[in-house]
């Protein structure tokens, strides 16, 4: 390992020297993340960041999260001053490039990457996991940084020992630089069979861009999200609050949570079409969970939401994809009711191995010229509606080897009829 000489840009040389292979902003962000993730997933995250960034687009939630943990961060640059974090470098000789290096116990890791080499909005990358080379690494850094630092090499000393959260990390970049290759080649792919109509292409990649866009955008909200629910979980730990209030808040912790992970399924679905994961439910249990996110917004309008799901019922689903289909039609059913009415959940026995569910409203009903057209794509009749909603939910239904239909629908209401695989 070269040593830090003359102020020279060592850290250049070992992005230019570290991978044959070039890689684009989203490749690297998605390893930053993974990176990461071994260190906050301890229980008492402990150790050492170092950061150089340029932009901080796309990771802003993980560099909160490195905030609010117990970890000692420091920058190499200015845009990353807080209250928290400080700007410990002692010379400008590292330019354009930027890196993340980690020393925690048991794991260690460093990805330096430079926009400035290619100049084609792609980089060559150094990333090193669980290394003595990140010990020489380290040293560089240390030698331009206004605080001394060599004690977190004496206590996280890098090593080349295997453990989980090595492996745990390099299966998760592997597959980040997978899931980014495939989705080049599909883009690819689509685009050549698109070349003949001109405008069709244009179509198809504004769609694809907003798409991702609006992916990006929600999981970053989800990611506040999280980082915020973490935060409430922390405050309640360490204030006095009476059982009725910390019971109260916890339930609504744990509702926030269940609703990012769901809405988290649907953005992957965005980038792909995610094979459902199956596994084995008591159906009561998992209407009972839907009814507990729903009941605020019921509450709102004085509706009761009500669960004569019989717990005999066992059912081979995927519980997000049937969660997010019940609660569609719950939302829909609150939508429906002007004022105090009432929403039930109810079985109604076996049928062909397929469980039969009801989901009822007391609403107004859906006018028999549009029942036709309930479950086709686009149709919707609220004026903030994008008509997605039955639709995703007879997709996620079939996915499921089961299947939905309208019952019956009147003034006094509508009803819904779910057929759910058994066990």
């Amino acid at each position: 390992m070269a040593k830090f000489l003359n102020n020279k840009n060592v850290l250049k040389n070992l992005v230019i020297t570290g991978s044959e292979k070039e890689y684009g902003k989203q490749t690297i962000q998605g390893i930053f993340r993974s990176l990461t993730e071994p260190l906050l997933e301890q229980q008492s995250p402990e150790g050492l960041v170092l950061l150089k960034l340029s932009n901080t687009e796309g990771i802003n939630s993980v560099i909160k999260r490195l905030e609010f943990s117990d970890v000692k961060m420091y920058s190499y640059c200015d845009n990353l001053i807080n209250e928290k974090v400080i700007n410990i470098e002692k010379n400008s000789i590292w330019g354009d490039t930027e890196f993340i290096l980690i020393l925690a116990p048991r794991y260690s890791a460093v990805l330096i990457w430079d926009w400035s080499i290619l100049n084609n909005g792609m980089s060559q990358v150094c990333l090193i996991l669980n290394s003595r080379e990140i010990t020489d690494i380290a040293n560089l850094i240390f030698e331009n940084s206004t605080i001394a630092l060599n004690e977190y090499l004496t206590t996280y000393a890098p090593d080349r020992r295997e453990q989980k959260t090595m492996n745990t990390a390099i299966n998760k970049i592997v597959n980040c630089l997978d899931n980014v290759n495939q989705e080049m080649v599909f883009s690819q792919a689509e685009k050549e069979n698109l070349s003949k109509t001109e405008d069709l292409l244009k179509e198809y990649e504004q769609i694809s861009n907003k798409a991702k866009m609006t992916a990006h955008e929600i999981k970053n909200h989800i990611s506040v999200i999280d980082l915020y629910s973490k935060i409430l979980e922390k405050r309640i730990e360490n204030n006095k609050l009476d059982a009725e209030t910390e019971n109260s808040v916890r339930n609504a912790i744990s509702s926030i949570n269940k609703s990012a992970k769901i809405i988290s399924s649907f953005i992957s679905e965005l980038r792909s079409y995610a094979t459902p994961l199956f596994c084995e439910k008591q159906l009561s249990k998992v209407v009972e969970e839907v009814i507990n996110l729903a009941k605020p917004k019921a509450k709102e309008k004085g509706i009761i939401v009500e669960n004569y799901v019989e717990e005999q019922y066992r059912v081979h689903i995927d519980e997000i994809k049937m969660q997010s289909v019940l609660l569609n039609l719950i939302y829909n059913g609150i939508d429906a009711i002007d004022k105090n009415g009432r929403i039930t959940l109810k079985t109604a026995g076996k049928k062909n191995n397929q469980v039969i569910l009801h989901v009822k409203d007391s609403g107004n009903g859906i006018s028999k010229e549009i029942v036709s057209k309930i479950f086709d794509e686009g149709f919707t009749t609220k004026d903030d509606g994008n008509g997605q909603g039955l639709t995703i939910c007879k997709k996620l239904m079939e996915e499921q080897y089961g299947r939905i239909e309208l019952k019956r629908t009147g003034e006094d209401g509508t009803e819904f009829e779910l057929l759910i695989p058994t066990i």
